[in-house]
């Protein structure tokens, strides 16, 4: 991914220095940040700058960041922290995890074994059913 051609990347939101961009979705970006007084790696979404000034978009953003930080489960990322940054918008600070999504391990990987399959999917379940618990459709 080319760093260089992003503006927001070395920008300081809050105590997060934005380091590099990890990926984009239809609502928002994330950046990998550092905790500028920590130390400590955090992934930062940004909601998109064309939606940012849409209320309804800004609310639905807030709400995502609020509904995953109610399920708190060790297979759910941790929502730290939540934020508008006047010129940029709502953004929301994730635990940062090292790794790689689904999608890429079973590019390069398929098929799985059994095992690590079966592991992979309990997780998953492990993660819905906290969602459900916590009243989290998805």
């Amino acid at each position: 991914m080319e760093q260089k051609m992003d503006p927001l990347v070395g920008r300081q939101l809050g105590n997060y220095r934005l380091e590099k961009k990890l990926g984009q979705g239809s609502c928002g970006v994330v950046y990998q940040a550092l905790h500028s007084k920590l130390g400590t790696p955090f992934a930062v979404k940004i909601l998109h700058p064309v939606l940012a000034n849409n209320e309804e978009s800004a609310e639905r953003f807030l709400r995502e960041a609020q509904t995953a930080a109610r399920i708190g489960h060790e297979n759910v990322v941790f929502i730290a922290d939540f934020d508008v940054e006047v010129e940029i918008g709502p953004y929301f600070v994730m635990e940062y995890l090292e790794g790689q999504s689904l999608r890429d391990l079973l590019a390069r990987e398929a098929p799985l074994g059994v095992q690590r399959l079966a592991s992979i999917s309990e997780q998953m379940c492990h993660a819905l059913a906290a969602a459900h618990r916590a009243g989290v459709v998805h």
